[in-house]
């Protein structure tokens, strides 16, 4: 028990991490559910869903943040859509998952053709 303790702490601790794991979870889930609909390959295409999904999870905290500080609404808006005040664990907590979701679908596919 205190092994799992640790490890869920350190999980926490490191947000990238955490997003790697649970974006591979849903892309698996969106990659059966589109193969059970006959999509054409679905591996790419739930992997550019979820990786959408963390890039506007990132980008709507940069927009708040940025409101905050007292940009206007259309700058921070803008800003946030273009990395524009993003801060480096921002953007790893996107990159990080987008990685994971694309090996997952290169391997589920079979590797690059």
């Amino acid at each position: 028990m205190m092994i799992l303790n640790r490890a869920l702490s350190w999980i926490v601790a490191h947000p990238s991490i955490s997003h790697v794991l649970t974006a591979s979870v849903e892309v698996i889930g969106v990659m059966l559910v589109m193969r059970l609909l006959n999509f054409h390959d679905p591996e790419f295409i739930a992997a550019a869903l979820v990786s959408a999904f963390y890039y506007g999870r990132e980008a709507g905290q940069r927009e708040h943040t940025l409101k905050h500080r007292g940009a206007a609404p259309l700058r921070a808006d803008l800003g946030a859509k273009f990395l524009f005040g993003w801060g480096r664990a921002n953007v790893i907590q996107w990159i990080a998952p987008t990685l994971a979701v694309l090996a997952i679908a290169l391997v589920v596919r079979g590797g690059i053709r």
